[in-house]
């Protein structure tokens, strides 16, 4: 017994991890995939979480920003929204029917206070003349970026 398995299996290293940092490189140039190999798998890993969160933030709709006014006017008074989502208490998310603007699914707008938008919604229902059985639902919602 002099230089079993235990002594490298006669290869120069001592093995395939103890050949060098760069043993995972010459494999794979030569068209072997070195799985076994952990510093390649930590780097699979890597590009694979990295390409992942630049897919989710590059494809990610953020909807459009829009003002009361144009709110109340392109949207609410021509009966385009669905419902409306307040989220965080920050802002509202204007869910809006099926095919009603080509540019997103949805637009948004900030809000000053949960209350001031309750009152302001509730105005510009009377004043669109809206009866309450078409007034859009409203949702809230907490989210984070995660």
């Amino acid at each position: 017994g002099n230089g079993g398995a235990a002594g490298g299996g006669g290869r120069p290293g001592g093995g395939k991890r103890g050949g060098g940092r760069k043993d995972w490189w010459s494999r794979m140039q030569k068209g072997d995939f070195p799985w076994d190999e952990k510093d390649f798998r930590y780097m699979m890993v890597t590009v694979a979480g990295v390409s992942s969160a630049l897919l989710y933030f590059y494809f990610r709709d953020t909807g459009r920003e829009i003002s009361w006014k144009d709110f109340v006017h392109r949207y609410l008074g021509r009966g385009v929204v669905d419902r409306l989502e307040v989220v965080n208490k920050q802002f509202v998310r204007v869910i809006l029917i099926p095919g009603a603007d080509a540019e997103g699914s949805y637009v948004w707008f900030n809000i000053g206070s949960v209350d001031t938008f309750e009152r302001n919604l509730e105005a510009a229902h009377m004043e669109l003349g809206l009866d309450p059985s078409h007034r859009a639902a409203v949702i809230y919602s907490s989210e984070s970026d995660g």
